[in-house]
């Protein structure tokens, strides 16, 4: 078989071995993917009746063609070009190539659905934004070196929330807590400082240490029913 390429000479344009169909002035035929460039998928290697060319693919075909596809070609005045993907021998997921990028507008809604798996990868960057924003999953894993977020109100309910940080700041205007039992234990030093403290206590209020030092610059006040010292 000979190979042709995209400068084609006047004996193969003559040739009536191919007997191509007429589409709008065009060249129509079938043809049979033998390799895809490893570097260009838009660089083809066909088998064809008029034999073995080199073919690009068009523009409008999204699907990356591969090897042993059954494709249909246009013979232009360009080159030839792969315009569609007719049949596929192996069963493998096709693939939408989209060389310039791509941007897809609905008027209405797009749904995307799988019954097994969704992989969305980018280099760059990943924006998404809407009005009204909803995730549901029943598991959840989330990866990120550096996060920034700002949210006006903020509100969760957690059946379980176990968080590890090696260092952790909090800051607000106004701190509230409410538990109904609460366990906390620091191993080495437990520093407070305030402008003033207020504890109380409806019950037993009871501190045991090793070492207790009560310092006052001004007074110090107990005042008690019963006051047992020693």
């Amino acid at each position: 078989m000979s190979i042709y390429s995209e400068n084609r000479s006047a004996e193969h344009k003559a040739s009536p071995a191919a007997h191509p169909v007429l589409l709008h002035g065009h060249k129509l035929m079938t043809a049979d993917v033998i390799t895809v460039s490893s570097d260009n998928a838009a660089r083809l290697m066909l088998n064809t009746p008029i034999g073995v060319i080199k073919a690009q693919v068009a523009f409008s075909c999204h699907t990356q063609p591969e090897e042993g596809d059954t494709v249909l070609l246009a013979d232009v005045d360009a080159g030839y070009f792969v315009t569609d993907i007719l049949t596929r021998q192996n069963p493998s997921p096709a693939k939408q190539s989209f060389p310039q990028g791509v941007e897809l507008k609905s008027g209405k809604k797009i749904s995307l659905e799988s019954h097994e798996e969704i992989a969305i990868n980018s280099v760059g960057k990943t924006s998404v934004t809407a009005a009204d924003f909803s995730l549901a999953a029943l598991k959840s894993r989330v990866r990120i070196l550096d996060l920034v977020a700002q949210i006006s109100e903020f509100k969760g309910r957690f059946t379980k929330l176990s968080w590890i940080s090696d260092w952790a700041e909090q800051r607000a205007s106004t701190f509230r807590q409410r538990f109904k039992r609460s366990d906390r234990k620091v191993e080495e030093q437990d520093v407070q400082k305030a402008g003033s403290l207020i504890q109380q206590v409806n019950k037993t209020a009871s501190l045991r240490a090793e070492h207790t030092i009560i310092k006052a610059r001004k007074d110090v006040q107990v005042d008690g029913k019963r006051i047992h010292m020693g």
